[in-house]
């Protein structure tokens, strides 16, 4: 019978560094329902200037006000769920810094994981830095 040696436990995370789940997946929830407005709002944009153009390849043009609108119903059935998720008690803690790590938008960073009370009003604000937006 062979004996194993015990497996090393990862050391419970800094308490100081961490926030409960429910707290970001709240913030991801808004967020996502956000793109949903957005990608709907996008939607009605382009199809007043394909109307416009006079639909030139109308085929086309209807398979992508497809794929925007299937892209906001996504987006609309994930902030729901994810905001169920964000109630669900007891909540994990998770650890802060990870979270930040994973994270490529400093703006979107800011407003997910700010401390409460500190959440930028503009979610389109920078801070004067590098930008989110990449222009061609």
């Amino acid at each position: 019978m062979s004996t194993r040696p015990p497996v090393a436990a990862s050391p419970p995370p800094d308490t100081a560094l961490c926030v409960p789940a429910s707290q970001p997946l709240s913030r991801i929830a808004e967020e996502l329902t956000e793109a949903a407005h957005t990608c709907a709002a996008l939607q009605w944009a382009i199809s007043a200037l394909l109307e416009r153009a006079h639909h030139p390849d109308l085929p086309a043009e209807l398979h992508m006000l497809q794929d925007i609108d299937r892209l906001q119903q996504i987006l609309a059935d994930l902030a729901g769920l994810v905001a169920l998720a964000a109630k669900a008690a007891p909540s994990p803690q998770m650890d802060i810094e990870a979270c930040r790590r994973a994270l490529r938008l400093a703006s979107l960073r800011d407003r997910l994981l700010a401390e409460p009370g500190r959440r930028a009003a503009d979610p389109c604000a920078t801070d004067g830095g590098d930008s989110d937006i990449t222009w061609l």
